[in-house]
């Protein structure tokens, strides 16, 4: 069952919408959405400026009815759904550690991190993810932290519009499950710039992970005053004002590798291969051109990239340039740690259709098993009794047999009548016993019957006899009533001997199943 996915994309300017569908052929784009922010508040916040009360609550309230309207007429409604955040909401720290192990990383992050945020670390909420060892074997990872009373409030507000939010990670994220190998090779490493409006962020990747990356606030807004935040259509800039942005984003690339250079010793040497240009900066004219000239490393957008992703948009071309971290964050539910999630640290997402429908499926593959256990255990049952019936049948046929004479030799019926008495003769002193209970097996069964009255909670099934041996087989409630059985059977003058041949308790009802062996006198 194909499975849909929102990755929510809420930037600075735009929130811009993703849905993808999931199945075993791969994952498809099936809806999309670009949306304007409140021009009045931006719901997106500053890290730097802590919680805003009220004001915050009322930004998010209003994000969430604007997501939710456009969930509703856009289609867009899906089993799970990823938030991605502007990076000014978080504060990004790169860490090293001497363990690796997750566990005992998260137990002293807090620890680590205190200090160096200026929000005091009980305000807090900390994730990390792992990047890879420094030259002396050290951990590195990448850790993200948020306002807690934020987070609350978002929480709050996604829940009032009935949206539950599975993930609650950095937007830019989104762009590592895009360069993922599932869905075509890419130069490692590699160098991402994403460009916006109001800044531009300089990432260092290597083997799926951000090693490095560096920002600074120089954005489409520095250099050109004629386009809008919301504006969609390609940007055309002064050759000037492109040269000044490629050469500030090459000091921030130069800064990445030093910086990697520094942790990662010799395995920094390399060059990045190529730079990867997503987000607004896709919509500048010229802009991948010029940074070609100013770094000398091939230059080439996300969407050019993964064009076979993003073939199937219909919006136009520029519109889709926009759509790369919402696409990334989609793609991204399907590894848990290929990035933040702050939800996981204190607050578990509610139950979604997504996990209601596991749930629902777990427990009809347990209803299925423990059915087809019961089944099998019925039917074992069964063929166990069938067997003791064909025994006893044969038994039955065998004496039979025996005892009436064969007709077919033409005999007189008076002679039949003298052969059947003659032959009940010699059976009748076979098995009677003057001493003991008659030789029939009605006999025998009733004398049993008489020693082992209704005080003891047994079920006899099977009696056979041979000679001067009785044979019985049946169940009781316990092992010490099949002893209390035998001794009392022991004690009657009618057995010379009474032998337990077997007892074993059957977990299905509790009961032992026992075959005793009687020696009559």
């Amino acid at each position: 069952m194909a499975e849909t996915i929102l990755g929510i994309d809420a930037g600075s300017s735009l929130i811009k919408m993703v849905r993808i569908e999931r199945s075993m052929q791969g994952s498809v784009i099936t809806g999309t959405a670009i949306l304007q922010r409140d021009p009045d508040v931006d719901p997106a916040g500053d890290a730097q400026a802590g919680a805003h009360g009220s004001g915050q609550a009322d930004a998010h309230d209003r994000l969430a009815r604007v997501i939710a309207q456009a969930v509703a007429d856009k289609d867009l409604a899906s089993d799970r759904i990823i938030l991605g955040l502007s990076s000014r909401q978080v504060f990004v720290r790169h860490l090293t550690f001497p363990f690796t192990s997750f566990s005992k990383i998260s137990q002293v992050l807090d620890f680590e991190l205190e200090g160096m945020l200026p929000l005091p670390i009980g305000d807090l909420v900390s994730v990390f993810t792992k990047q890879g060892k420094t030259r002396s074997g050290e951990q590195r990872v990448l850790t993200g932290s948020m306002s807690r009373e934020e987070l609350h409030s978002l929480i709050r507000a996604f829940r009032k519009e009935q949206l539950h939010i599975e993930v609650i990670d950095l937007a830019w994220h989104g762009m590592l499950a895009l360069l993922d190998q599932e869905y075509g090779p890419v130069p490692d490493p590699l160098v991402v710039v994403d460009a916006g409006w109001s800044g531009t962020e300089v990432f260092l990747v290597s083997q799926g992970q951000i090693m490095e990356h560096r920002f600074v606030a120089t954005g489409i807004s520095s250099f050109s005053s004629g386009h809008q935040q919301t504006d969609a259509a390609i940007i055309e800039l002064a050759e000037g004002d492109l040269a000044t942005w490629s050469a500030r984003i090459g000091s921030l690339i130069d800064l990445c590798m030093i910086g990697w250079a520094n942790t990662a010793g010799t395995l920094a040497d390399t060059r990045p291969e190529q730079i990867v240009l997503c987000g607004g900066g896709c919509l500048v004219q010229g802009l991948g051109s010029s940074l070609e000239c100013a770094v000398q490393i091939p230059a080439q957008t996300m969407g050019e990239l993964r064009k076979d992703f993003f073939q199937n948009i219909t919006e136009h071309q520029a519109q889709a340039s926009l759509l790369h971290h919402a696409s990334g964050l989609a793609l991204r539910a399907r590894k848990q740690d290929a990035g933040f999630n702050f939800r996981i640290k204190e607050f578990a997402p509610l139950t979604t259709f997504r996990d209601r429908r596991q749930r629902l499926v777990h427990l009809g593959v347990c209803a299925v098993l423990l059915l087809g256990v019961y089944l099998f255990t019925l039917a074992r049952a069964v063929h166990h009794q069938n067997q003791q019936l064909d025994m006893l049948e044969g038994q039955i046929r065998t004496r039979i047999s025996e005892i009436l004479p064969d007709v077919r030799k033409g005999m007189l019926p008076s002679q039949y009548v003298s052969i059947l008495k003659d032959r009940l003769a010699v059976f009748d002193a076979e098995n009677l016993d003057n001493e003991g209970p008659g030789g029939s097996a009605i006999e025998i069964l009733q004398a049993i019957s008489t020693l082992v009255n209704s005080s003891f909670k047994v079920n006899l099934d099977m009696l056979t006899l041979d000679g001067a041996k009785v044979r019985i087989s049946g169940s009781a409630d316990g092992f010490a009533t099949v002893e209390a059985m035998k001794q009392r059977l022991q004690s009657s003058p009618f057995f010379a001997q009474v032998v337990i041949k077997g007892a074993k308790s059957v977990a299905r009802d509790g009961t032992v199943q026992f075959t005793l062996e009687l020696d009559r006198e």
